[in-house]
């Protein structure tokens, strides 16, 4: 099968029906409550897909952002074209190595926000127990004193 381009409103909807609908128009159609031929001149660009459209495209599964811009995931499940990017070019292995690395590049990053939070709390508690020295080293009784009683 010929690999649909997703540079348009009409052959993302196409992509959406080849992927959700096993390439069947009709179903697709009958799915959002409209003709064919309807279908069709939103497949062929004819015709814009406005919020109408847009919101049965969205009940059958497609996102309108995707349709209409190429931007985000194709559907509600998160998917996007066959290695494609956003604006259904190919992805090149240099760009996927890319990708790959920021991946991993913000879970460490992550991680390491995490041990900083840590960190802070060990921090918050060495101040309150230099605070507890200072007070005793100036009057002599613990700072936590009053807990002795």
């Amino acid at each position: 099968m010929k690999a649909i381009s997703t540079d348009s409103p009409g052959n993302r909807i196409r992509y959406f029906a080849s992927k959700r609908y096993n390439n069947n128009i009709s179903a697709l159609a009958r799915e959002m409550g409209i003709t064919r031929q309807a279908l069709t001149d939103y497949l062929t660009d004819k015709t814009k897909p406005g919020n109408k459209l847009l919101s049965k495209l969205e009940n059958s599964g497609a996102t309108p952002s995707w349709i209409l811009y190429g931007r985000g995931p194709m559907d509600a499940l998160g998917e996007k074209p066959d290695e494609a990017d956003d604006c259904g070019r190919p992805i090149s292995k240099q760009e996927a190595e890319i990708i790959e690395e920021n991946e991993k590049l913000k879970a460490e990053i992550k991680a390491a926000f995490g041990k900083i939070d840590k960190l802070k709390g060990i921090i918050e508690g060495l101040k309150f127990a230099l605070h507890e020295v200072a007070i005793e080293a100036r009057t002599g009784r613990s700072g936590m004193a009053f807990l002795d009683d």
